[in-house]
């Protein structure tokens, strides 16, 4: 019996040996709000090409933005870019809904490609305001330190 205990807490801290060499619990800081920045360029990329491009992989960038969104830790970032966040979280939603739609069988009907149309619409609508919060936090970044008097 003791036997299996010794082989069980071997290969248990084998395995978490190997979490560890494999990255898992790095532990280190994510920069909320270059994930913010990434997930609006990608969204935008999208949103203009949404209806050129195909649906599938398109949808996959969408579902990999979402997740850096999802990264971010939105109490981290600034009131204008928490804003941006939660729009871009919005236009996230909106896009995959409105590729999965014209990723169906379905999507020859006049109906599910003016809904797709408008929900791509809508999130080009918040993919811009929320390029319009990003700038709005650059414009109102503390500048690091104390201001220096010119010397005359």
């Amino acid at each position: 019996m003791t036997v299996y205990i010794a082989v069980g807490a071997v290969l248990l801290l084998g395995l978490v040996l190997a979490y560890r060499v494999l990255g898992g619990s790095a532990g280190g800081t994510v920069d909320s709000e270059l994930l913010v920045r990434s997930a609006a360029a990608s969204l935008s990329d999208v949103v203009s090409v949404a209806s050129h491009d195909e649906p599938r992989r398109l949808r996959r960038r969408v579902d990999l933005a979402q997740q850096q969104l999802e990264e971010a830790d939105a109490a981290s970032l600034s009131p204008s870019e928490a804003e941006a966040h939660a729009l871009l979280m919005a236009a996230a939603g909106e896009l995959h809904w409105a590729l999965r739609m014209l990723e169906s069988p379905s999507s020859a009907v006049t109906g599910i490609q003016d809904a797709a149309a408008m929900l791509i619409s809508d999130a080009g609508r918040c993919t811009a305001r929320a390029a319009q919060q990003l700038a709005l936090s650059d414009a109102t970044e503390p500048v690091d330190g104390p201001a220096q008097p010119l010397a005359e």
